[in-house]
């Protein structure tokens, strides 16, 4: 079958294929496989728009607009229209017209305009149909090989690597806590939003900062208070490094510092213990309304870091004074007991 057959029929070639494919491959789900993968396989070669859905089709930067734009796909008035329904043409240009069930606030119209600018390479066409293509063959025809080799060879690298969650030295609910943040799964405001549990009206701005929408990237990396908090943990074991704005880098920046493995195996623990803090800090603020304090944010990392070293990990020969003053030299210097090597 090519690619103008699979257009012509692709919801029903998609429904089958998804059936039966995921049910043949579902064995991979353990493996961080995403149950929608077939849908992401197939890209979009767009023409008048009729046939692709504005929001949750993946037809512009290779992700659905609904995800990338989740506040403003919550408050679209209609959130199956079509990319020809968004707009129309005059004069042979196309002009996007968006419609919302209230009027925007200013920091909601920020994000129409980053929207905005991102659609100025992306109009449809007035004399050209939409096409469907799978993304892994050149022609654009889907094969089961080509499937089967993509979710073998690419999906599950990234998935294994994740496994280190479960391997560190930590609470087994830090480490579900942090299997969750790496697949996407947290209950933050966008993932809420996205799921239909917070209404159009629900304030999803961080609670710390209050000038970006809660996703995981931003409360514990982009957000100043998790940035600030990086900053000290960097000082205080004599680091300097770049801070990045995703989570799963800096899962990779922590994965070894260089030197003996006990301080690669310290530094792995002081990720979990950033994270670890940063979340229930965000939930006393949320349902307790605590206030925010970094200095006590950052000895409770020092705290839950020693623990987590001392109890699990089953070093001994150096106090929590001393780990707040040195943490390289304390796992430099100190033996892992023998029961715990």
């Amino acid at each position: 079958m090519n690619s103008a057959e699979i257009h012509q029929s692709f919801p029903n070639i998609i429904t089958r294929l998804k059936w039966y494919l995921f049910n043949e491959f579902q064995s991979f789900e353990g493996m961080g496989i995403k149950k929608d993968w077939l849908s992401l396989g197939f890209g979009v070669d767009l023409g008048d728009g009729e046939k692709v859905k504005f929001w949750t089709d993946v037809w512009v930067e290779g992700y659905a607009l609904s995800n990338k734009f989740s506040r403003l796909f919550l408050l679209a008035t209609d959130q199956n229209c079509s990319v020809k329904d968004m707009g129309s043409w005059s004069k042979d240009c196309w002009q996007w017209k968006f419609s919302w069930k209230r009027p925007l606030r200013s920091w909601e119209e920020d994000v129409e305009r980053e929207l905005v600018k991102m659609l100025k390479l992306r109009a449809p066409s007035q004399n050209k149909e939409d096409r469907w293509q799978w993304h892994l063959e050149t022609l654009g025809t889907y094969t089961t090989k080509s499937a089967y080799s993509w979710i073998l060879k690419g999906e599950p690298k990234p998935a294994t690597d994740f496994i280190r969650v479960w391997k560190a030295s930590i609470p087994p609910k830090v480490s579900a806590f942090c299997w969750q943040l790496l697949h996407k799964k947290l209950p933050t405001k966008d993932n809420l939003s996205i799921r239909g549990i917070c209404n159009a009206n629900s304030n999803l701005n961080c609670c710390w900062c209050d000038s970006s929408i809660e996703t995981p990237n931003h409360i514990f990396a982009q957000c100043n208070v998790a940035f600030r908090l990086w900053m000290k943990c960097y000082k205080w074991w004599g680091v300097q490094y770049v801070l990045d704005n995703s989570c799963s880098m800096l899962f990779e920046q922590h994965k070894w510092l260089g030197g003996p493995k006990l301080l690669d195996r310290g530094w792995n623990i002081i990720w979990f213990a950033v994270l670890w803090t940063l979340w229930l800090g965000r939930n006393e603020k949320i349902f307790q309304m605590k206030e925010t304090k970094l200095d006590r944010f950052f000895e409770l990392v020092q705290i839950r870091s020693f623990f987590w070293v001392t109890n699990i990990q089953g070093m001994e020969g150096f106090s929590l004074s001393d780990w707040c003053e040195n943490p390289t030299k304390c796992l430099k210097n100190n033996p892992v007991r023998k029961d715990s090597a």
